[in-house]
């Protein structure tokens, strides 16, 4: 009976032993585990915590950690790199790690002399807390999309750190992740990280721009702080939340790039120190006024909006055609790439056209006057006697479309507007071309034009569509066009009366001339 029992624990014991076997191949220790066939790197004969009175017996120099290798007959895939496994080997150079390492284990390279290591390509791989914590001698990472996260202080204080790329797989950035990497001067960070950690880049005093891409949401206290060279911040469309003091001290960032429609929420500490009263916030152009009364937003100088390329608080034609030429290789003079990037998709394509061409804000209508149009032309009416006379419609609504020349009569004719212009220097009234809202049984649809603008080799001096302020009328010399020729010409008034807040200037005027009235279809030819 206790020779089973005992027989029992020890089958119990098996998989602890096999998982606690350590090994040494080709220079590297493994912890295995049989069971799973999989293998752990770690340290030697040494406890990687003490400071050790020589080096000799640690890893140095070049070391590869392969996919996986065989020992007694079973083949084992190196999955994980240990609890300090190289810590402290300070004359550590390039480590490469095996494509099936989906784990670096807390303090895995810490105070190590590593200069350059080579991420798993396959993974999904975590990095873990401290991992690379202060490895002084480290001079640029680039982290491939199967890295899934980067665990707090997992680079701290890498002094000499000069460049990072962070893949798109990696999709949170611990706290202090990155913070005293004085040397940091470039940095790309991939499009799935939904959060930046506290103190995630902090004192990185090097770095010149960062982009949040459009998939971070929350931007941790401090993540920032204190990067004193920094002069460009671009803020994707879906950051919620920015902490306390994320980008304080930050005083050359002259430009501010935020792509998020509604205002993020921050404190006030946000930009403390960053003299933003002296800098510009660019937004999209539909948020500006949000952001303008959005607490510590508004404290920026001047709030433009994103597409503006001539930097004069509108978006309109002129900015679409500056961005058209920059898509055709002929970018404007003074021009910026997150101008030009106005969807913050890092792409400067037709897809930016069609964001700004949305967002120009169409001038609104405003109701300046009622009046009477007196038609001579299309529509007439007939006296006691039965003959024609110009047809009397009053009741009609006058507008000005905001911000320009351009006025229409609603409701008019066919229950169409009648749009024309009026140029108050040159006292110019202009019927644009437009449907009458009638079709003729034999001639098919029919539009009104001034005269001047059908044939335009005619002169306004000849015919002076104008406005009489004496009598506050407008005066049209209008033709009735088909495709088959035209009626007219016809002299043709809207007599006005204005609202009380929309009394025009007084006009020049000209002499009217009578013209006599065609009654038949002429060809377009005069």
């Amino acid at each position: 009976m206790r020779q089973t029992l005992l027989l029992s624990v020890l089958f119990l014991l098996l998989p602890m032993l096999a998982s606690a076997d350590k090994v040494e191949i080709d220079g590297i220790y493994y912890n295995l585990d049989a069971n799973n066939k999989t293998a752990e790197v770690t340290y030697g004969d040494w406890e990687p915590s003490e400071e050790p009175e020589n080096y000799d017996g640690r890893y140095a120099g070049v070391i590869r950690i392969p996919n996986s290798f065989e020992h007694e007959g079973i083949k084992y895939k190196v999955t994980s790199i240990g609890y300090g496994a190289f810590e402290k080997c300070s004359l550590l150079g390039y480590v490469n790690i095996g494509n099936y390492v989906t784990s670096i284990g807390q303090f895995a390279f810490a105070y190590s002399g590593l200069t350059s290591v080579g991420f798993p390509v396959y993974g999904p791989t975590t990095i873990g807390d401290y991992a690379f914590f202060h490895c002084e001698n480290l001079s640029s990472v680039t982290i491939y999309d199967c890295v899934t996260s980067i665990g707090d202080k997992a680079f701290w204080s890498c002094s000499s750190l000069f460049s990072v790329t962070i893949g798109d797989g990696v999709t949170s950035i611990g706290n202090c992740a990155f913070q005293y990497c004085y040397e940091l001067y470039s940095l790309t960070i991939g499009n799935s990280v939904t959060s930046i950690g506290n103190n995630a880049f902090d004192f990185c005093e090097k770095l010149r721009s960062v982009t949040i891409p459009n998939s971070v949401s929350y931007i941790g206290e401090k993540a920032f702080n204190w990067c004193t060279d920094l002069r460009s911040i671009i803020l994707g469309g879906n950051v919620k939340e920015i902490g306390p003091y994320a980008f304080a001290a930050c005083r050359y960032a002259y430009n501010v790039y935020c792509y998020a429609e509604n205002a993020p929420d921050i404190s006030a500490s946000v930009f403390d120190n960053s003299q933003i009263t002296k800098h510009v916030l660019h937004v999209p152009a539909g948020s500006v006024e949000a952001y303008q009364a959005a607490g510590t937003w508004g404290n920026f100088k001047e709030i433009l909006p994103i597409g503006d390329f001539n930097n004069d608080g509108k978006i309109n034609t002129t900015d679409i055609t500056n961005l058209v030429n920059y898509i055709s290789g002929n970018p404007p003079e003074n021009y910026s790439k997150e101008d030009a990037d106005a969807n913050g998709d890092g792409k400067v394509n037709i897809a930016d056209v069609v964001k700004i061409t949305g967002t120009i804000k169409k001038p609104s209508w405003v109701k300046v006057g009622t009046g009477t149009f007196w038609y001579d032309g299309l529509w007439f009416d007939y006296d006691e006697e039965g003959n024609e006379v110009p047809f009397v419609d009053p009741g009609y609504e006058l507008f000005q479309q905001e911000g320009t020349n351009l006025y229409k009569i609603t409701d008019w004719g066919g229950g169409v507007d009648y749009i024309f212009t009026w140029d108050k220097e040159t006292n110019v009234c202009a019927t644009q071309m437009g449907y009458v809202g009638y079709t003729h049984p034999d001639y098919g649809e029919v539009s009104v034009v001034d005269v001047c603008t059908y044939w335009s080799d005619l002169s306004y001096e000849d015919w002076p569509s104008q406005y009489l302020p004496e009598s506050n009328t407008f005066c049209f010399y209008n033709v009735y066009v088909v495709e088959a020729g035209y009626w007219g010409p016809y002299l043709e008034y809207f007599e006005v009366e204005w609202d009380a807040d929309a009394t025009p200037a007084p006009a020049r005027t000209k002499t009217l001339k009578k013209r006599p009235r065609i009654t038949n279809l002429k060809p377009k030819n005069k």
